[in-house]
């Protein structure tokens, strides 16, 4: 499958490669930067869960508290994935 690399990915892979890195380190590098963003929008996603969440209580809604805890579930299993 090929992967274009376009933006700051392609800075850093350019500037890695100049430096004599492998094509493996720089995948390695790039991973580790896509996993810092994805964490910071995994965070945020899982406040806006937790505010759902809250509502739903407050609400007596059993359902959506249902889908919420789902939710923040599969949320904390990416985060310990990533986090790793």
């Amino acid at each position: 499958m090929k992967q274009v690399i376009v933006g700051r990915s392609a800075s850093i892979f350019f500037m890695l490669m100049k430096r004599g890195g492998t094509m493996e380190k720089v995948i390695q590098t790039l991973n580790r930067k896509d996993g810092e963003r994805r964490l910071s929008v995994l965070k945020m996603e899982i406040d806006y869960e937790l505010l759902t969440l809250f509502d739903a209580l407050q609400t007596n809604d059993r359902e959506q508290a249902r889908k919420c805890k789902r939710n923040l579930e599969r949320l904390r299993s990416e985060w310990i994935r990533l986090e790793v």
